[in-house]
């Protein structure tokens, strides 16, 4: 049995090589390569045909062609891009409106810390003293920037000039006091 497959394996490569060699010859032959030229030719023509009379007829019927189609593919395309850049600018929209909201809150709690200030300073300085004056006028400067981050810086060095005004006035109050006091 093994040598009957054996005589069938070989007789099936040797007729398979037969078989390709023919193959090989009929499709070198310069007869086929012009039939399938003129064939592929023809076919392509006819495409060219059909597209042509699918664009002429689809106008009355308004069916949209391939062409329509990829032209109303490539607006959406730029009609999202257009979108998502417009989505960017209202995000940077939102987030400066925010910022500039909180800084408001912040301007609005400076002027009423300003404010309190002055209510203060005006109390504590009858308005005689140098310092009392220098005091009003970082206030006003205070009270009129619009900047918080300077406002800030201000408001801080505000703070130390009044501090020792505050502390001078509170010895000299409690030192009336006590005279007030020993008087009594």
């Amino acid at each position: 049995m093994s040598d009957s497959y054996k005589d069938i394996k070989e007789l099936a490569f040797v007729l398979e090589k037969n078989i390709n060699n023919l193959i090989q010859q009929e499709l070198n032959k310069d007869e086929i390569a012009k039939s399938a030229s003129t064939t592929i030719q023809k076919h392509a023509s006819f495409l060219r045909t059909l597209q042509d009379y699918s664009e002429i007829l689809s106008a009355p019927l308004n069916i949209p062609t391939k062409n329509d189609v990829a032209n109303i593919a490539k607006l959406v395309i730029q009609l999202e891009e257009k979108v998502d850049a417009l989505e960017e600018k209202i995000d940077g929209l939102k987030e400066r409106l925010e910022q500039d909201h909180s800084s408001e809150k912040k301007e609005e709690q400076n002027q009423a810390k300003v404010q309190s200030l002055k209510e203060t300073s005006a109390e504590k300085n009858s308005g005689s003293s140098t310092r009392g004056n220098k005091l009003r006028q970082e206030l006003n400067k205070l009270s009129n920037t619009d900047k918080t981050g300077q406002s800030l810086e201000k408001l801080l060095n505000l703070s130390l000039l009044l501090t020792p005004t505050i502390i001078s006035d509170l010895d000299t109050n409690s030192s009336k006091k006590e005279k007030n006091d020993d008087e009594k």
